[in-house]
């Protein structure tokens, strides 16, 4: 997997103290412009009109966040932060590729767990 560097400073913090292997910080760089787009029911129809429609459908669920902060970095780099509306832990979900938005949409929970195991995403 590529090497990232996040600019957005509460998620650094949060990433290297809770997902640190082997003493190492684990940074994650965006896209050349290192834009992270701020994600929510609000807005999401916006977010959301040049995807493709599973992706669409991925992203409006993942908006629907009840606790805690998700970053989702997409396989084209882009970055999507979706805040739940109560306090709770924080999360990355890095997509290698496009597959786990149908594999959770086919499958479900063991959808994501055969995506995982094939490489098709990550969470460090």
């Amino acid at each position: 997997m590529d090497d990232f560097e996040f600019e957005h400073s509460e998620h650094e913090a949060a990433w290297q103290s809770s997902n640190n292997r082997g003493g190492k910080p684990i940074r994650h760089k965006l896209s050349a412009d290192g834009e992270v787009v701020p994600v929510s029911i609000e807005n999401i129809e916006e977010t959301t009109k040049s995807m493709p429609l599973k992706n669409a459908m991925f992203l409006r669920r993942l908006a629907q966040l009840d606790f805690g902060k998700l970053w989702l970095i997409q396989p084209d780099k882009r970055c999507f932060e979706i805040a739940g509306k109560n306090p709770g832990p924080n999360a990355t979900l890095v997509l290698n590729n496009w597959r786990l938005p149908v594999k959770i949409l086919a499958g479900g929970s063991i959808g994501a767990g055969e995506s995982y195991m094939s490489g098709d995403w990550d969470s460090p």
